[in-house]
Order: C-alpha cells, then structure tokens, then sequence
C-alpha cells in the first residue's frame, strides 16, 4: 500500500480524498469529478471495469443516479457504502446482508 492510499484511511471522515481521486485518475485535484462513472469508481478502486456495473444489477453497490441514461456515482454514496462494508473479521463480513 503506497503513502496515498495509507492517507486515505488514517482520515475515518472521508475515505475517497480528492488527492486520491485525482492520483487514482491521473488528473489535478482542481479537476476531481463530484459524480463519477463506473469506469472512474472502478478504476480508483481498483476492480475490474465490470465490477460496478454487475453491482448495479445485483443491487449491492453503491447508490448510483441516473442522468439520462448515463451512470453516475456521488462521491458520498461511494463513501456511504465503503464504511458500510468494513469488517473486523471475515466472520462479520459473512454476517453482512450484501
């Protein structure tokens, strides 16, 4: 794990820092998106391109808005549904509903 991912846990309140959004993306922190793709969440999370998009058609992922017919991700929701999916043990996960 490098200094910029460790900075983004230390800070309980915003797990998804703009700085990591921009590093996670290549682009300046001016620049940080307050609705992201699925291609964007995917990419700072590090998964697989298709993984937000079999979320959605599951119903296990973060809260999208739809705009149009284009997905998009609210940084908060993304948040929301991080600190909803921490664990202290594997036990605990598997006791989750998701």
């Amino acid at each position: 794990m490098n200094n910029c991912e460790l900075n983004v846990f230390k800070n309980h309140k915003n797990i998804l820092s703009p700085e990591k959004i921009a590093v996670d993306l290549g682009i300046d922190r001016e620049n940080v998106p307050s609705l992201l793709t699925d291609v964007e969440l995917a990419k700072i999370l590090r998964l697989s391109r298709q993984t937000p998009r079999y979320w959605r058609v599951k119903g296990i992922g973060p809260r999208f808005i739809l705009v149009g017919s284009s997905v998009r991700y609210a940084i908060d929701d993304i948040e929301e549904y991080l600190r909803s999916n921490r664990f202290n043990s594997t036990t605990e996960a598997g006791n989750n509903d998701v």
